[in-house]
């Protein structure tokens, strides 16, 4: 597959940055770790029972784990973009969203699962 990269200001490629981005990371223990956790308790939220499964493969280093791990930040990343776009489309025909709106922090409504959106739909 050929991806074409475009340049940014400063001349680098997106390619580039994200090369550059990787090194950074890996040479800072602590961002690594705030990432790590952080992505660790968004896909325990999501689905608990896959990301068990999944950091089980990743720790066991099974073949299997890069797959699943793909397929689990697939998945997240779907269901981010459903709860952004699709969601408060929905939210918006009900009667109660406004009033709930105000009762919910902006943290709270940016981490609600899937599945709890979804309910909340179908009410």
């Amino acid at each position: 597959m050929t991806r074409t990269w475009q340049k940014t200001r400063a001349g680098l490629t997106e390619l580039q940055v994200l090369r550059l981005f990787k090194c950074a990371v890996k040479d800072d223990d602590t961002l690594v770790d705030v990432m790590v956790e952080k992505l660790y308790r968004t896909m325990k939220d999501f689905d608990p029972s896959r990301a068990k499964d999944t950091v089980a493969l990743i720790v066991d280093r099974d073949t299997r784990a890069e797959w699943k791990f793909r397929a689990l930040l697939d998945d997240l990343w779907i269901a981010n973009w459903i709860f952004h776009h699709v969601a408060p489309l929905a939210q918006g025909l009900s009667k109660y969203s406004k009033a709930r709106r105000r009762h919910v922090s902006d943290h709270e409504r940016r981490h609600v699962p899937l599945r709890d959106v979804l309910r909340s739909r179908d009410r």
